[in-house]
């Protein structure tokens, strides 16, 4: 596996956090580092990723793909090229279960959501299987092709086979493997998105074919039963600059920036952070964080805080920061 998806998944843009109405904090807000209180790494070789997660209230489910041997969040035996993956990680930052998806070709994993019933979806896509060619006996092999110095040439090498299966594996809450379904794309596709509505689930994202991209929708059930699918123009999209996060009663409002934030006029940094401040319901600037690295996937689960994901050193890293009241 050499390439994980089709396009980036996108960053935190820059723009300045604001309060949301003309309130301001009464009290002095400093934003303060986001100390972590648990830390749990993810040992990473260069393409392994994660995607996705979800949280209960006792440990944070995380998707993505692995292409290496097995580290501190996936310990199964590896499967063949790139493997998807799905992990739970109490939040003491040990790990519950873990589970390899996937055979022997490559596979990715993309997106996640878990169902009423407390069972997880993965999304990803993978390499169609192909029948293995029957190698000659040693009787009838040909000799080997010389160049016209009389020097053996090396063969050529096989391209990777294109992502052109999309995927859903269906996991249970202890982490066994219940189902595995598949379809075909008409081209090579990378899932950004899985939503359960109903008794159907929604995915959507991107598949190329001939030079050209489009965005894809497709609906499944829980038979793994697939509508047709759904293909639109791809349209351009900008970054998303901000992320609003629902705690409780109050939210989270994340974003990279090296601009002052209203409210906070002691911030002023000499370079970009990405920066958490909490309002409240009424827009009051309850607190602030900042993080020395970008989180990736950032959660918010009532009773532990406010939970981020990102690279950390060598690898990606949970950590767990301001448990501040929501």
């Amino acid at each position: 596996m050499k390439s994980l998806r089709l396009i980036s998944l996108l960053a935190l843009g820059s723009v300045v956090a604001y309060v949301g109405t003309a309130e301001a904090a009464t009290a002095v807000i400093k934003v303060l580092p986001a100390k972590p209180l648990i830390v749990a790494t993810l040992t990473s070789a260069a393409d392994d990723e994660i995607s996705a997660a979800v949280s209960t209230t006792s440990s944070l489910i995380i998707a993505g793909t692995v292409t290496g041997a097995s580290g501190d969040w996936v310990s199964t035996p590896a499967l063949g090229g790139s493997d998807g993956f799905i992990s739970s990680i109490g939040f003491s930052g040990v790990r519950n279960w873990d589970l390899r998806l996937g055979s022997a070709t490559d596979e990715i994993a993309s997106a996640l959501v878990r169902d009423k019933s407390g069972n997880y979806w993965v999304l990803g896509s993978a390499a169609k299987q192909t029948t293995p060619t029957e190698s000659p006996s040693p009787s009838t092999s040909p000799s080997p092709i010389l160049n016209p110095d009389g020097v053996a040439v090396d063969p050529q090498q096989v391209p990777p086979l294109p992502l052109d299966q999309l995927m859903v594996w269906k996991v249970s809450r202890t982490g066994t493997l219940l189902a595995t379904y598949s379809y075909s794309a008409p081209g090579t596709i990378f899932a950004q998105s899985i939503s359960l509505k109903g008794a159907l689930f929604s995915a959507t994202g991107e598949v190329a074919s001939g030079g050209l991209t489009k965005k894809f929708t497709i609906l499944f059930d829980g038979d793994g039963n697939f509508s047709q699918l759904i293909l639109a123009k791809l349209d351009p999209q900008t970054p998303a600059s901000f992320i609003n996060l629902p705690a409780g009663l109050n939210h989270w409002r994340l974003s990279t920036s090296s601009d002052p934030i209203v409210g906070i006029p002691s911030w002023k940094p000499k370079r970009a952070f990405s920066v958490g401040v909490l309002y409240s319901k009424a827009g009051k600037i309850l607190g602030a964080r900042y993080f020395t690295t970008t989180p990736r996937i950032t959660l918010w689960q009532t009773g532990i805080g406010l939970i981020s994901l990102g690279e950390q050193g060598t690898g990606f890293g949970m950590t767990i920061v301001n448990p501040l009241a929501g």
